[in-house]
């Protein structure tokens, strides 16, 4: 069998997301043998991993298998994220500290081909599900465990409407305001209730400008219009074996009893 190879190691990766499933990269590449001449309808497995490369070194972040096959046209295609894992979580890997690459291990044949490339900035389109754009610039969307907001606005530079009876325009001066109009009220009880000034509370107080008399006048006269079966004993007599509760009904209930006993002395 003639030795084959990747003409085009990553044609096409891209990345996409979906609401309540893995994420997923597409995949694709085109196989030919050393002729040049397209691989069709040719089944084979391939492993793909994500290496992170540092200076002089690259480690594994990410490994999966695939038993897949070309298409008549030659075409490879896959998603990455939907194979056989054999190392790491694609979820967990950290896109902002690439760069990264993929490697490539086609069986086929009794052949394993070989291949490592760049991954092409298209394929950190991943890394934009948890990010959004301002103005242009990608911004995160996941605020950092112990993130601190601060503030330094003052009081002094915030801004407030207009406020029935306040001239205030801002916070501090709405504050102070208020805080000298109490300075001025004073002691309510000694301005209002103490007209005379003798720490006495007058017969006469001012509230909300009108005057009420606080002692009794001298010609006053109570009166009760209560009836007598309106005003209940404090407790339940039994007269004549029948228990009255108001004393109106006691009086009515003696008066018989007196009755009675006037009678039988004739």
């Amino acid at each position: 069998m003639k030795r084959l190879f990747n003409l085009l190691a990553v044609a096409l990766i891209t990345a996409s997301t979906f609401a309540q499933a893995p994420e997923k990269m597409s995949y694709q590449t085109i196989m030919r043998d050393a002729s040049g001449a397209l691989v069709t309808d040719q089944e084979m497995q391939i492993t793909l991993s994500i290496l992170r490369a540092s200076v002089g070194t690259e480690y594994i972040a990410y490994r999966e298998t695939h038993s897949t096959k070309t298409n008549s046209n030659g075409l490879l295609s896959l998603k990455i994220g939907s194979g056989v894992v054999n190392y790491g979580l694609l979820s967990a890997i950290d896109w902002k500290n690439g760069p990264y690459l993929i490697k490539t291990e086609t069986a086929i044949g009794g052949e394993t081909i070989t291949n490592t490339s760049d991954f092409y900035s298209v394929a950190y389109a991943f890394h934009a599900d948890n990010t959004v754009t301002v103005n242009g610039k990608r911004v995160l969307t996941e605020v950092p465990e112990g993130a601190v907001f601060t503030d330094g606005q003052i009081a002094r530079e915030i801004e407030i409407d207009s406020i029935t009876n306040l001239s205030a325009t801002h916070v501090q001066e709405a504050l102070k305001e208020l805080h000298a109009g109490i300075v001025v009220a004073g002691d309510m009880k000694k301005m209002d209730y103490d007209t005379d000034n003798d720490s006495i509370v007058d017969n006469a107080a001012k509230v909300n400008g009108l005057t009420i008399e606080t002692a009794v006048p001298a010609d006053a006269v109570f009166t009760d219009n209560q009836k007598g079966n309106e005003i209940f004993l404090t407790k339940i007599m039994n007269i004549g074996g029948a228990d009255v509760t108001t004393v109106e009904a006691a009086i009515i209930k003696l008066q018989e009893e007196l009755i009675s006993l006037q009678e039988q002395i004739k």
